[in-house]
């Protein structure tokens, strides 16, 4: 039996992470990537590597940076996907408000 090699299983700890984070099943994200679930499973235990080509496509299907998958979430990317994945649940009027406030608060913060 091969050594899973420790960058794969980091990745793939990072990908079932965000995956996760996005509220998807296994199931769900294999499908939009066009994997089978069993090879999705394969990549998030580091038993198998992913493609660079499946790595842009989980990237764009999370909405995160390659930088998050190989490094884990050194930044605000994932907590920019938590409010983009909230706002992407309101409705439209829903969505028009928070707009307003949003540029309310930023007209009344200071100039840096």
């Amino acid at each position: 039996m091969q050594k899973k090699k420790t960058l794969n299983v980091n990745i793939g700890e990072n990908i079932q992470r965000a995956r996760e984070n996005a509220n998807y099943t296994q199931e769900q994200l294999s499908e939009i990537i066009g994997l089978t679930p069993k090879h999705l499973s394969a990549i998030e235990r580091g038993v198998s590597g992913a493609s660079l080509e499946t790595l842009k496509n989980i990237c764009l299907s999370l909405h995160v940076s390659i930088d998050s998958l190989f490094f884990g979430d050194k930044d605000s990317t994932g907590d920019l996907h938590y409010l983009s994945v909230k706002i992407k649940s309101l409705s439209p009027s829903q969505r028009d408000k928070l707009g307003k406030i949003i540029s309310d608060i930023i007209d009344l913060m200071p100039e840096e």
